[in-house]
């Protein structure tokens, strides 16, 4: 009887493990797989794009950009920028939308909008973004943990964007 019941308990236990090395099934059906980064930019009500830079408490420059739908960009620099002042520039809608997409593909709207603070000395970023009616804003400083580096990545590439403008003093 002890045998019997002690190999009924191995082979069940047999069947459980061999059902659990099956192949893993999806956690979601074929038809239901998430779009594609541009067709989720192209369905979102972006309006403006922004990428701040923050000060440091040493010479670290200041400056902001803002990329709008309607084709224009503003530019304002501050403390230590090698541009003091507001700027505007035309921005191409076309560079708007891959910027966009660029966002959406960062995962910027499920990054929370503030990061835990190490370092209060180092400069830090903010990224704004205007979908419909609503604001999305994501922070950090320099000593700030957990940043996804693909949102780290997105900030440095609004501003190298907004750097190849050819901008004009704002009338």
């Amino acid at each position: 009887m002890q045998v019997g019941i002690q190999m009924r308990s191995s082979a069940a236990a047999v069947a459980l493990l061999v059902l659990a090395c099956g192949p893993a099934k999806s956690a979601r059906p074929a038809a239901e797989s998430a779009p594609a980064p541009a067709a989720v930019g192209q369905r979102l009500d972006i309006r403006s794009i922004a990428v701040r830079r923050t000060p440091c408490f040493g010479s670290c420059p200041t400056f902001s950009y803002e990329f709008s739908r309607g084709g224009m960009a503003h530019y304002e620099g501050g403390r230590f920028a090698t541009d003091t002042g507001k700027r505007v520039a035309p921005f191409d809608s076309a560079a708007f939308a891959r910027m966009a997409n660029q966002v959406v593909a960062a995962g910027f709207f499920e990054s929370p909008a503030e990061f835990p603070l190490r370092i209060t000395d180092l400069p830090g970023w903010e990224i704004r973004v205007t979908v419909s009616d609503s604001v999305h804003r994501v922070d950090w400083t320099g000593g700030s943990e957990g940043v996804p580096e693909r949102v780290k990545r997105l900030a440095t590439s609004l501003a190298d964007s907004g750097a190849a403008l050819a901008w004009k003093r704002e009338p």
